[in-house]
């Protein structure tokens, strides 16, 4: 029984232990994780706020670009060593690809967010356009446009930068904490074992000094119960032989001594009885406490002397030998 608690409540205090500390570990992982990821977009988001001919400072290197809807690149700025011709390709097409359902300006990335990017649509400024009629035309800085060309030409300015090393450093993370995490869960299983180990101590042993005091008391009533069984059968059955003597007797004075007779076999009965009852009782304590102890030292196995258990035994039997005017003998070595 102690065994089984000690169980239960070392699986109880590591299960909360270890739930609490993976909500520490999940929250160092996103409180970095959103750190580097707003660093970013704060980068991101001031280089579109000034100027492309503006250049940018900070921890991230920013390339910029203008494309039109058709794809074409039609101004680009800072650094672009990070990308290459592959990339900018995929990136263009994903600008294009999401233009379609974001309005206004939108965060995304290209190369499983190797490449983040900040884009924002854009359009010529209206002080360098004059609306003409829609079969004006016009060449280089002189160059007008209609109505439906001005609504045309619809640009979108691309804000990139490098995001490949924060995304390593967010992986090495995610591994490391995870490796913390099965060290310290395991750490907390032995060390919830042994802390329930410690403090169930006073606990089992008071059970087992209750369970060492029936397992005496047991023993103690078990021995004078059998031997109360002992005599009240024989005394039944002298009475019994007494009775029938006394039935071949037919002289109305002796009427007196056959009532009392019955009275005490009627007595000798319910003290019979009373004595199984009592019997039963301590034998089934004597093996409840024998079964818990099992339960709790399954595979445990201590010394048992054999001298004692056979002298006990032998005493059980000395009243029925004297009973009958005969000695037992047996002889047991120390």
């Amino acid at each position: 029984m102690i065994g089984q608690l000690q169980k239960k409540l070392s699986f109880l205090l590591s299960a909360v232990s270890i739930c609490f500390l993976l909500l520490i570990l999940l929250f160092l992982f996103f409180y970095n994780r959103n750190s580097l990821y707003m660093g970013m977009k704060n980068a991101l988001t001031n280089a579109m706020a000034q100027p492309m001919n503006v250049p940018t400072s900070g921890s991230y290197p920013i390339f910029q670009l203008v494309i039109r809807e058709d794809g074409e690149i039609e101004e680009s700025t800072g650094q672009d060593y990070f990308l290459d011709a592959d990339v900018k390709k995929k990136l263009i097409q994903s600008v294009l690809k999401q233009v379609k359902s974001e309005k206004g300006s939108f965060f995304s990335s290209v190369e499983g967010g190797s490449f983040p990017y900040y884009c924002k649509h854009s359009t010529e400024p209206q002080e360098e356009r004059e609306e003409f009629p829609k079969d004006s035309v016009g060449e280089g800085k002189d160059r007008v446009f209609s109505k439906e060309e001005a609504r045309e030409e619809a640009r979108y300015r691309l804000v990139i930068t490098d995001f490949r090393k924060e995304s390593m450093s967010i992986r090495r993370l995610l591994g490391v904490l995870g490796m913390l995490f099965v060290v310290l869960s395991g750490g907390i299983a032995l060390f919830a074992r042994f802390f329930v180990g410690k403090t169930l101590i006073p606990v089992k042993e008071s059970l087992e000094a209750q369970r060492q005091f029936v397992a005496d008391a047991s023993h103690e009533l078990k021995t004078p119960l059998t031997v109360i069984l002992n005599d009240v059968e024989n005394l039944d059955y002298h009475l019994n032989r007494f009775r029938k003597e006394e039935k071949e007797k037919t002289d109305p004075s002796d009427l007196m001594e056959w009532t009392e007779l019955q009275k005490m076999e009627g007595a000798v009965r319910g003290i019979q009885e009373m004595s199984r009852r009592m019997k039963y009782l301590t034998e089934s304590l004597l093996d409840l406490s024998r079964l818990e102890r099992w339960q709790d030292r399954k595979n445990q196995f201590a010394i048992l002397s054999f001298t004692h258990l056979v002298e006990m035994e032998c005493l059980l039997f000395e009243p029925l030998f004297f009973d009958q005017k005969r000695t037992l003998t047996y002889h047991l070595e120390e």
